[in-house]
């Protein structure tokens, strides 16, 4: 039985981690797989061992990566911050990488920049130095192929747990008699959350009562929160701080659309969780969001930051619900874990 090491950088409930455990979780079956982490912040799941490294620095997390290389036949790599200590040395262990993509600069903050040209230097560094690595999205495989010069790329998107994610409760079944809007993720910048607050009160002017459930915290809660004062929208737009995951499940299926502003997303998993739901989702028109509404017709695609544009679409949406939400779950279903697990065991095979 083969080796395998996966590598992810911290544990916590953010979808990184989610994803490297879920690979885990399948193809230990098949290999003996080891979870390691560079630290644990929020232990998420008591059943599962997860080994952090607790790198006191980036140049400690270098070092003690690359220990591991002679250790294991494989590491699937899922931290970009790892790369330089994986891929220095030539060692027994094939390296794959899964790239999840790294937010753009114009995204970030300006104290956030240090860490953003880290990764930036890690990938340019790492990537053409993997064996192989996986992108999860086509923008994500045109950035490897093109940006970072990777050896060989496959695209192996991220999956969705329909265990978890399973019809709930009937389609446009209102939580308290009212349609509601629902996004989920931290409130950063590149998440776009005040935009759509902005667009609230011209979504209200068309569907009289629709109230907004917003999800997480972050450094642009109190913009938000001021926000929804000055707009008068106290009573519509409800934040709701960090929810565990199986009450995430319940605002999915309890919810009428999804609304992902996200100026980026390597992926865009909440888009997908929504529609495994049953759920038509509303979408800004950039990086890989764009690739999932237009493959599954379930939604709509808004440009810009004008908040009628964002009203519009969730008006197009509602008024023509069962169009788009018949087309959700079936489309989410191909992006089930287990057919995503064996992908990755397919590829396991070419190296042990």
């Amino acid at each position: 039985m083969g080796k395998i090491c996966i590598i992810f950088g911290n544990y916590d409930h953010a979808g990184i981690a989610r994803v490297a455990i879920e690979i885990g979780l399948r193809v230990q079956k098949h290999y003996q797989v080891d979870l390691v982490c560079r630290r644990i912040l929020d232990k998420v799941e008591d059943d599962l061992t997860i080994h952090p490294l607790n790198s006191a620095t980036t140049w400690h997390y270098w070092r003690e990566c690359a220990q591991l290389v002679n250790k294991y036949d494989i590491i699937h790599c899922h931290d970009v911050y790892a790369l330089p200590g994986l891929v220095r040395r030539h060692g027994r262990a094939k390296i794959i990488y899964t790239e999840h993509g790294i937010v753009p600069m114009r995204y970030t903050p300006l104290k956030g920049w240090h860490g953003i040209l880290l990764a930036y230097a890690c990938a340019i560094y790492g990537i053409p130095r993997v064996n192989i690595a996986t992108a999860i999205s086509e923008y994500i495989f045109n950035e490897l192929n093109f940006i970072y010069k990777a050896r060989k790329v496959i695209k192996i998107s991220n999956g969705v747990d329909i265990d978890r994610f399973v019809y709930g409760y009937d389609d446009k079944k209102f939580y308290n008699d009212y349609p509601i809007l629902f996004k989920v993720g931290g409130l950063t910048k590149h998440k776009g959350t005040s935009v759509l607050v902005k667009a609230m009160p011209y979504i209200l002017q068309h569907i009289p009562g629709v109230h907004l459930y917003l999800t997480g915290k972050g450094p642009e809660e109190k913009k938000i929160e001021k926000l929804i004062d000055k707009l008068n929208l106290n009573d519509y737009v409800h934040m709701l701080g960090f929810v565990p995951d199986d009450k995430i499940t319940e605002l999915y299926h309890k919810c009428d659309i999804y609304c992902e502003t996200s100026y980026w997303h390597g992926f865009g998993l909440p888009t997908l969780e929504a529609m495994i739901c049953g759920k038509p989702v509303v979408a800004r028109n950039a990086y890989a969001m764009t690739e999932i509404v237009q493959a599954s017709g379930a939604g709509e695609l808004f440009e810009g930051d004008n908040p009628e544009t964002i009203a519009n679409a969730v008006v197009k949406v509602w008024s023509n619900y069962e169009k788009y939400a018949e087309r959700t779950r079936s489309f989410a279903e191909q992006y089930s874990w287990e057919q995503i697990a064996k992908s990755y065991l397919e590829l396991y095979e070419m190296f042990v």
